[in-house]
């Protein structure tokens, strides 16, 4: 099978800021511009998913990572903090009610990033199934560097090559939108440089061990747990798909855009 896993919250944000003009300029109501980034959010997972001949898609929902904040309580904090309080209502009310649909592949664990689920759903089901990643962040590289048979596109639907530095890299550079600092005065450009000496590397190893334990995905301190819930995680096939989906009456009531194009990509149903 052919599965398309998607990084919902970065899709949905991505997509939001993008039609964050168009949005106020055509929707006035709170409802109105909910209805249209829900949709125009369907839309693009489906496009992008049949695009890729995918048979099926997962969405992979953030929580809260406590662990990494154990480690850096300034992990995350800067995320938000220049985006209009409204906004972000209007985006976490429709991830909130995705979520809820319980006709649709998702997983959310607490404790839990929406790349660390992929990297451990990526890692039981690569060998049997070609698997496609969808997210425009750069700590889902670390899954296609770590395994075979699957491609990893961004929101644009460029593909994105390995990386086989990147975790060095990003302990040694930082990382702005996680707000982990770096190596003060080492960046992109004089990363390469700065590796290329042992003594550098000898020198920084607290802040570069410090900075791996909260960005590489392998070192999750809850990673056993994960993977007995994706162990028991089954996809649900088009036939459950179609029954509970025909079943869900006020989802079919309000969003009739969306039901025609999920009836076109499970097109048995």
């Amino acid at each position: 099978m052919k599965i398309a896993v998607f990084d919902i919250s970065n899709f949905l944000f991505i997509d939001f800021y993008i039609n964050k003009k168009k949005i106020e300029e055509n929707f006035s109501t709170k409802e109105k511009k909910f209805n249209f980034l829900f949709n125009n959010f369907f839309h693009n997972i489906l496009f992008l998913s049949s695009f890729n001949n995918c048979e099926n898609f997962v969405l992979a929902f953030d929580s809260e990572c406590k662990f990494r904040k154990e480690i850096y309580p300034l992990y995350k904090a800067k995320r938000n903090e220049d985006k209009n309080k409204e906004d972000l209502e209007l985006i976490y009310s429709v991830l909130n009610y995705i979520y809820s649909l319980n006709f649709l592949n998702k997983l959310k664990i607490d404790n839990c990033e929406a790349d660390d689920i992929a990297y451990y759903f990526v890692e039981k089901n690569h060998k049997e199934n070609e698997i496609v990643l969808f997210s425009n962040d750069k700590d889902w590289i670390q899954i296609i560097n770590d395994f075979d048979n699957v491609k990893l596109f961004n929101s644009k639907r460029v593909l994105i090559e390995k990386e086989e530095k990147i975790l060095l890299k990003k302990a040694i550079v930082g990382d702005k939108s996680d707000n982990i600092k770096g190596i003060k005065g080492i960046g992109e450009k004089r990363f390469e440089n700065f590796i290329s000496n042992q003594e550098n590397l000898e020198k920084n190893k607290e802040i570069i061990e410090k900075n791996l334990e909260i960005i590489d995905i392998k070192k999750h301190k809850e990673k056993e747990k994960i993977k007995k819930i994706i162990n028991e995680f089954s996809l649900l096939n088009k036939e459950e798909i179609k029954n509970i989906f025909h079943n869900n009456k006020e989802f079919l009531l309000y969003y009739i855009e969306t039901f025609d194009l999920l009836q076109k990509f499970y097109n048995k149903i």
